[in-house]
């Protein structure tokens, strides 16, 4: 999932931290009509953006973690706070190596155990609930995908009281659960970080991660148990717009790029899955 640790505004200040104060939204997305034309250029932007674990092949890493970052506390603390390579106490603190300083880490069969456990309490969480509340979390299900704007209170704190998860994960969907569940207005741009530790091949290599501006429209649960932040870089997206304008069947639609960008906020605000 996005590495939630901390929220930032567009001028760089923080403005959340986990178990800390609600993000509000900026209402952007206020009754405005739905463009079929652009929720297919949406769609194709939202098949080639990149996934949980993956880095864009455009976007070189930000940040890279040697061993001697992972024995700063500051790290595992701030910008790793969301990761399930790392092992936790009950308060969220990582559990370290006495002699070397390190993170103590799961093993890669231990990483895939954790997500799939987390994910599933997810989704026997969501199944509990009577059908008009999975529609008002905006809940579809699209062949082993699961797919809703916000998550309840009550399902995160079912996995909270089991102790069994990183508290960091359940504060982080619980602050990005508030903000997207005030229907008056989401939209704010975060700062998020993703990161990955694991190579294709399953075996350890120094955490490496890219910070993204974007703004989240929900969340995902993947048949191989990732759950995923889905947000959309409106930045990228108009580039791409820009790119495609003078084509069919998008061209003439908008007169200029902030109409597109409206246009754009309301299709994210409506929880358009890529």
């Amino acid at each position: 999932m996005a590495k939630m640790g901390y929220t930032f505004n567009d001028q760089g200040a923080m403005v959340g931290v986990p178990g800390g104060p609600q993000v509000t939204g900026t209402g952007l997305f206020s009754a405005l009509q739905k463009n079929p034309a652009l929720h297919e250029l949406a769609q194709s932007y939202y098949r080639t953006a990149f996934h949980e674990g993956k880095i864009n092949s455009e976007e070189a890493p930000t940040t890279r973690f040697t061993k001697k970052d992972l024995q700063n506390p500051n790290v595992a603390e701030t910008w790793l706070t969301n990761s399930s390579e790392i092992m936790r106490k009950p308060d969220g603190t990582a559990m370290r190596d006495q002699n070397t300083g390190l993170p103590i880490m799961r093993t890669p069969k231990q990483v895939e155990e954790y997500n799939a456990n987390f994910a599933q309490a997810l989704r026997i969480g969501l199944d509990s609930l009577p059908e008009s509340q999975r529609m008002d979390l905006g809940y579809r299900q699209q062949g082993d995908n699961v797919f809703m704007r916000y998550l309840p209170d009550h399902v995160l704190d079912t996995l909270a009281s089991t102790n069994q998860y990183n508290p960091h994960q359940i504060a982080s969907l619980r602050m990005l659960s508030r903000t997207l569940a005030d229907s008056a207005g989401p939209g704010m741009e975060m700062r998020l970080f993703y990161h990955k530790a694991l190579t294709e091949n399953k075996k350890y290599r120094a955490f490496e991660g890219t910070e993204k501006i974007a703004v989240p429209y929900g969340i995902e649960i993947t048949k191989n148990n990732n759950v995923n932040i889905k947000s959309v870089d409106f930045a990228q997206l108009t580039n791409n717009y820009l790119k495609m304008r003078n084509r069919a069947p998008f061209k003439d639609l908008w007169k200029t790029p902030d109409e597109f960008t409206q246009d754009a906020h309301t299709e994210t605000g409506r929880g358009v899955q890529r």
